[in-house]
């Protein structure tokens, strides 16, 4: 990318500064500027590298948006939003506060890593509707479990996306989630009712998901209650959102004394045919 962007490159990097290619490295030597922080070895200071400085930006565990550093993908975001500031003149003490002041709340970042508890079961709403955001979240997903607990996921991918790219978000979610509860979006985006669930599933199962702990609940809302209403104590519901504001509504209201008002009513059957690749 940097032969066809021009003007002054700024690199980021979330390795040891050893690991560096040569070209960051040269880059560095001979007075570029750079972001980098070592996650590898649990360094956690973001640091600015620029002509032959090198400057304290902020350390990962005072971003709250990071988890102590659990959540790379956001130490990634974070070096790339600190080095557009850095680059259009922002002072390092206004882009600390900046970093120190941001987290993953749904005020602040509505369908990013939102979290929230209720009754004992840890909940996160998160977008991720392609593989990397999915993979990138499952690798958080591992660090959060806690005990004997189950992880339920409740997966959905937008139709516009290629069939390769739905086959292998079905196979990642087998590798994350001990249940699974396939949906689809609301707005199918082209795609027939049940054809995008159909290749999730073959994904899944492809991956050696135990076809026992798989249900298809097509509509998010009532995919939702189905988790919430099988979800024992310590257990950690994930949701890739469609409807990020229904979602979220429903998860962060407070528990009712009564039954929930939309009952699960059973899996719907999967009627599309399931493709081979």
């Amino acid at each position: 990318m940097r032969e066809e962007a021009g003007g002054h490159i700024c690199y980021f990097s979330t390795k040891a500064p050893k690991q560096w290619p040569d070209f960051l490295k040269d880059h560095v030597f001979h007075g570029g500027r750079a972001l980098g922080c070592d996650l590898a070895t649990g360094l956690f200071d973001m640091i600015l590298y620029d002509k032959a400085q090198k400057m304290l930006i902020c350390r990962v565990d005072e971003i709250p948006a990071t988890m102590n550093g659990m959540a790379a993908f956001n130490v990634e975001n974070a070096l790339a939003a600190s080095a557009m500031a850095v680059c259009n003149g922002v002072p390092l003490p206004v882009i600390r506060e900046a970093l120190r002041s941001f987290g993953t709340s749904y005020e602040q970042s509505a369908g990013r890593l939102n979290m929230v508890e209720r009754e004992g079961v840890r909940i996160i709403v998160d977008y991720a509707h392609n593989p990397g955001g999915l993979r990138a979240l499952g690798r958080l997903v591992g660090k959060l479990r806690t005990g004997n607990s189950s992880c339920i996921g409740v997966v959905g991918i937008g139709g516009d996306r290629r069939d390769q790219d739905i086959y292998e978000m079905g196979e990642i979610a087998a590798s994350v989630f001990d249940r699974l509860i396939l949906k689809e979006d609301y707005d199918l985006r082209g795609r027939s009712a049940g054809e995008v669930v159909a290749i999730l599933r073959q994904g899944a199962l492809k991956a050696g998901f135990d076809a026992s702990k798989l249900e298809v609940v097509l509509r998010e809302h009532e995919a939702v209650e189905r988790a919430l209403g099988s979800a024992l104590n310590d257990d950690l519901i994930v949701v890739t959102a469609d409807d990020i504001a229904r979602v979220w509504k429903r998860v962060s209201a407070p528990p009712a004394n009564e039954l929930d008002p939309l009952p699960y009513k059973g899996a719907i059957p999967l009627q599309s045919e399931i493709r081979v690749f």
